[in-house]
């Protein structure tokens, strides 16, 4: 049964209603309170966005309305949380049990973490009908296709028989609201919904809530440390720092004007675009590919045999220059990630690679090992990239014990010392492992790892997409003065546009291992040449576009290849 649309009412019983909430890690007496005296109203049909950086507590506080905590480790010394007028507190686990998934309902961060890997999109689909609705095995799996096909997803009924790892992150994301909305909740809770997509996939994952918040009624309360993103969807923000409520109002009044000096410098805090840029085409170049091509098997077939190639890079050439960044920008699957290792040496690939005036491709891997320091990678995850095993001297130091096998053990400590504070962190912290530290830390470890070896190329695959706008724009900042003071050069592969503009001199768009247009980053965002640098750049603007205008369908903000000019 579906809700009809419900419009906010001020002055009626809201649907949640968080007084005072105070959440305390550990055992007593020795609890750390991470929440502090959380307020927080949503009414019934409102779009309430929580936004704060990592650590403020804006996912303790959606979880807790679920009671999703430990709650061995998780206590309430304070405060309630009433969802219908009942306080969810008081639920014990067989009540919590029939409000899960039923009357509230929430999608995760990471759907390939949510989504069970050992069973199909059916069987995961149906469970909460069947558990719910007490539908039979056959009516559930049916109204699972239909709710595949309602959020999109293509042949929906073959779809069903299908894992997790079969699917795109995009339909993984569809399949996870599929089962959100199994049952209709009258509350959903989206946590960073859109976090690791590409930005056409935001826009096809944002239209879908609200076209399914239209048709169904329900509350929606999104968590995002995504600005544009919350300024496009909410109707109403609420701002936390340090578990704390600092401020909370109307999207509209409170991006044009906020108050409290956090919720400022949080929107002051997105990548602002380079204002100059001395082109350096008479300079040697450092690095050039020339028609590179990268081919994947496809198999099939009783024995997998290879019935095709999937090409990954298909005749890419590019050229980076001492000193300037090379952006490359495109959706996932687009040949990004496969370019950088390919001019790493770390991809089998056909085409020549020219490094300093030295052809590298056809050079053995004993060959090219003393090379390696020259050019070096931050990848995306540094948790998953930093070695849990190891301390901040050993992960840093380890490329140096290779490369530079002369140094003693009190000049090898005297350059990681040197390079930590040069990143921004304290000799102090060399004894300390990566789960200790935040994100943003992290990546300065890992952006210390590579710089210590003083490499001339470094490709830096998305180093900011998982980290809080204020943090990435610290990680930016930290990059830029790098640059300036090494000389360096970098490869830098994001799907974020806001961050190429701020960063990237020159810029390659990829398409099907394609480059449908290369130039001036500059240039090519005020008049983009080809279709699909449009469609992306329109669909950045799309995300930020003002609410007070009726947001287009999703094929019509793809097709808007018009002459509009980005305001980078």
């Amino acid at each position: 049964m579906k809700h009809s649309t419900v419009a906010v009412v001020k002055g009626v019983a809201p649907l949640l209603q968080i007084n005072n909430l105070e959440i305390a890690f550990g055992r007593a007496p020795q609890l750390k309170k991470v929440l502090h005296g959380v307020n927080l109203t949503l009414q019934a049909g409102e779009k309430r966005a929580i936004v704060g950086e990592s650590g403020s507590g804006k996912s303790l506080t959606a979880l807790s309305v679920l009671r999703l905590l430990d709650p061995h480790l998780a206590h309430y010394p304070s405060g309630s949380i009433h969802f219908c007028g009942e306080d969810l507190l008081r639920f014990n686990e067989e009540r919590l049990r029939q409000l899960r998934g039923n009357q509230i309902a929430m999608i995760f961060q990471e759907p390939m973490s949510a989504l069970n890997p050992l069973y199909t999109i059916g069987e995961q689909l149906s469970e909460p009908l069947r558990l719910h609705q007490q539908l039979s095995r056959r009516a559930a799996l049916k109204q699972a296709e239909e709710m595949l096909q309602r959020v999109g997803i293509e042949s929906p009924r073959q779809r069903l028989g299908d894992y997790p790892h079969q699917l795109s992150g995009g339909q993984q994301q569809r399949v996870m609201i599929a089962m959100a909305l199994a049952c209709s909740p009258q509350l959903l809770i989206a946590d960073e919904p859109t976090t690791a997509l590409d930005v056409t996939i935001q826009i096809q994952i944002i239209e879908l809530l609200n076209r399914l918040h239209r048709e169904e009624g329900m509350a929606i309360l999104l968590i995002s440390h995504d600005l544009n993103l919350v300024r496009h969807f909410a109707d109403t923000v609420s701002v936390m720092e340090r578990g704390v409520v600092v401020e909370e109002g109307e999207v509209a009044t409170l991006f044009g004007s906020p108050q409290h000096p956090y919720t400022q410098r949080l929107l002051a805090s997105e990548p602002q675009p380079l204002t100059t840029y001395a082109p350096v085409a008479t300079t040697q170049p450092l690095l050039q590919g020339t028609d590179l091509r990268v081919h994947f098997p496809l198999r099939g077939g009783w024995w997998r045999h290879q019935v095709g190639v999937i090409p990954a890079v298909d005749g890419v050439s590019l050229t980076i220059y001492p000193g300037e960044t090379l952006g490359i920008v495109g959706e996932s699957g687009s040949g990004k990630s496969t370019l950088g290792m390919t001019l790493l040496r770390l991809q089998a690939s056909q085409g020549e690679i020219t490094f300093a005036g030295q052809r590298i491709d056809k050079l053995s891997e004993r060959a090219i090992r003393p090379l390696r320091r020259q050019f070096q990678v931050v990848f995306q995850n540094p948790f998953a990239s930093l070695s849990p095993r190891l301390n901040v001297a050993d992960i840093v130091g380890e490329g140096l014990r290779l490369h530079f096998p002369e140094l003693t053990q009190r000049e090898r400590q005297q350059r990681i010392d040197a390079i930590l504070t040069e990143v921004g962190l304290s000799p102090a912290i060399a004894e300390r492992y990566p789960h200790e530290f935040s994100g943003g830390e992290r990546q300065r470890i890992a952006i210390a790892r590579t710089l210590v070896l003083q490499p001339q190329l470094i490709v830096l695959d998305e180093p900011t997409s998982a980290l809080d706008v204020s943090v990435q724009q610290q990680v930016l900042a930290l990059l830029r003065s790098l640059q300036q003071r090494h000389h360096l050069s970098y490869l830098f592969i994001s799907h974020d546009l806001k961050v190429i503009a701020a960063m990237a001199h020159r810029l390659l768009v990829l398409r099907q291992g394609v480059v449908v247009e290369s130039g001036e980053t500059a240039a090519i965002y005020h008049a983009p040449q080809h279709p699909y640098t449009r469609q992306l750049l329109q669909a950045a603007l799309f995300i930020r576009e003002s609410r007070a205008a009726a947001a287009p369908t999703v094929p019509a903000a793809l097709s808007r290849v018009t002459e509009t000019q980005p305001d980078y």
